[in-house]
């Protein structure tokens, strides 16, 4: 079963991408950057959905961080957003 780890601080647009993706996908859901520096080394997912905007932090500046990871240096990461323009 492939593993994606979600970090999206929209409980909604975190439950339709989580729909979205289907039952043959382990969805481990954060609400906050933070939450990472949390997960343990078994929690090595095969992709990150990133939100570009979490609650003022910068996506980008968290995928930087995430780069810095071990567990995170070689996963692919899609950065999301929910802005409309």
């Amino acid at each position: 079963m492939r593993r994606v780890l979600l970090i999206d601080d929209e409980p909604r647009a975190a439950q339709a991408l989580e729909c979205a993706l289907g039952s043959g996908v382990e969805v481990h859901a954060l609400n906050c950057a933070a939450d990472v520096a949390r997960l343990g080394p078994e929690s090595r997912p095969d992709l990150i959905l990133l939100d570009i905007a979490l609650g003022g932090d910068s996506g980008l500046e968290i995928c930087r961080q995430l780069r810095l990871d071990e567990r995170f240096r070689n996963v692919p990461v899609v950065l999301l957003s929910g802005l409309q323009g």
